[in-house]
């Protein structure tokens, strides 16, 4: 019996894991089934839908994120999900699972809930398909997001008109050592209740009075209700955080729920995707696509830039005096390095140090996520010092976990070309051992397989590192 999930939830899952799913290159899709040659701009490999034995019709475009065969003609061609539906010969939207789990966007439990275990219909398949294969036309396309002024302004008046709830306030000041200043900068109870509601839609219509439906209906999480015939706005349980860009302004709401079901995700966006799917039910929605959250300390003097994943752990980090980026994956780099060129504009920033989750030992997609990110680095901040930033995972999977488990001290600063190195080499010998030769080999492996690779690659390269 599948999971009891609403609409709402998936379209939202869905949209989440398609934004992650924009910063995998089609190059590295495509890749992962054929071999490709590099020629100019462009990649070359032998078309597996037809019998190819000459380069020249299989065509990859890496800047326009597309691949397409002149030989099969234009029902071959599209993006990398696209390919993958038609090398592994599934519908668009299991294509999109299959990838978000190979390239670690997704859990197997994510993957095994929302993939196996749910039911979607072709209409809803063909939505999704025409709305993210950059060769059509969506026909479920939602409105432009609202500008970046107009999101900061309502947001704000969303944050300005909630209270914290008692329980909120004790597990932001108890459990995770928030100061009172940065709780009252940026949390609050999301508005779930009518009267709460009302309350936050009147509060902007006051403030705001030229922000028409119109308007509204842009900025991600808002909608018109058809059948109530008002603007309304996507709402969960839990505490609202504020999402910074990187000149300070609001971008986005992410949500902390209060309570998850088997399969849920415990932190959502402020999201209204889901609405451009039920035409007959609201009108206008948007998503807020995958924001970098940034924060700056109150004194910056120290010269570190951290990069990490999730805004409690860029809280703890804030609290040692480092200006910190959050992203949303460490495969979501695509703008980036103009982030990081704005902060240096401004900061005397000598040193990058990465700190992900102490599990990803274990995930080689988030180790070759890592490494592109390392690349980057390099190539466009040469000056810095790069720095990966490990520990036990017993003492805590995050940092904010590590902090508060008083094994801060433990850390080891890894410089980055060693850890790359290191960590390929530890990797070759976890493969031999498991007779394969590349990780393209590990898609051949069992789920259990698969777990145990990771959990012995975990603790080997745990061995190495933290000696």
């Amino acid at each position: 019996m599948a999971a009891k999930i609403t609409e709402k939830e998936r379209h939202i899952f869905i949209e989440n894991m398609f934004a992650k799913l924009e910063n995998i290159s089609v190059e590295s899709i495509v890749g992962s089934r054929i071999p490709l040659k590099r020629n100019g701009r462009h990649l070359l490999g032998l078309c597996p839908f037809h019998n190819d034995t000459h380069l020249g019709s299989f065509l990859v475009t890496p800047d326009r994120g597309i691949w397409k065969c002149f030989a099969c003609g234009d029902g071959y061609a599209g993006n990398g999900i696209k390919f993958i539906s038609l090398y592994d010969g599934i519908d668009y939207l299991q294509a999109a699972f299959k990838v978000a789990l190979e390239k670690g966007i997704i859990t197997y439990d994510e993957y095994s809930l929302y993939s196996q275990r749910q039911n979607y219909s072709e209409s809803y398949i063909q939505k999704i398909a025409e709305k993210y294969d950059k060769e059509k036309k969506s026909s479920a396309k939602p409105l432009k997001m609202a500008d970046i002024a107009i999101r900061h302004n309502v947001y704000h008046v969303i944050k300005d008109a909630c209270q914290l709830s008692d329980q909120h306030m004790s597990q932001l000041k108890e459990e995770r050592k928030l100061s009172d200043e940065r709780i009252n900068a940026d949390y609050f109870t999301f508005p779930c209740l009518s009267w709460e509601k009302n309350n936050v839609i009147k509060k902007i219509r006051e403030e705001y009075p030229e922000y028409t439906d119109e308007v509204l209906m842009t900025v991600p999480g808002f909608y018109y209700d058809r059948t109530k015939k008002k603007i309304a706005f996507y709402a969960v349980k839990g505490i609202g955080m504020l999402i910074h860009d990187v000149y300070g302004r609001v971008a986005a709401i992410q949500i902390r729920r209060d309570t998850i079901k088997e399969g849920q995700q415990r932190y959502i966006w402020f999201s209204s995707s889901f609405a451009p799917y039920e035409p007959d039910k609201y009108m206008g929605g948007t998503g807020c696509g995958s924001p970098r959250d940034i924060l700056y300390p109150a004194n910056t003097d120290r010269s570190i830039l951290c990069i990490t994943e999730g805004r409690f752990k860029s809280e703890v980090i804030r609290d040692f005096g480092n200006v910190t980026i959050s992203l949303q994956g460490v495969g979501s780099q695509k703008g980036l390095d103009s982030d990081i060129t704005e902060i240096m504009k401004e900061l005397p920033i000598k040193a990058v140090f990465l700190m992900f989750d102490a599990d990803s030992f274990g995930n080689t997609a988030v180790f070759l996520q890592l490494e592109k990110l390392i690349c980057m680095l390099q190539e466009k901040f040469p000056t810095l010092k790069i720095r990966v930033v490990c520990w036990h995972k017993e003492y805590g999977k995050g940092i904010d976990d590590l902090y508060h488990n008083g094994k801060i001290k433990t850390v080891k600063y890894i410089e980055s070309d060693l850890y790359v190195k290191t960590y390929r080499s530890v990797l070759s010998k976890i493969l031999k051992s498991y007779e394969t030769e590349s990780l393209s080999d590990l898609k051949k492996l069992s789920l259990e397989e698969k777990r145990s690779f990771e959990d012995n690659l975990q603790q080997a390269e745990e061995s190495i590192f933290l000696q």
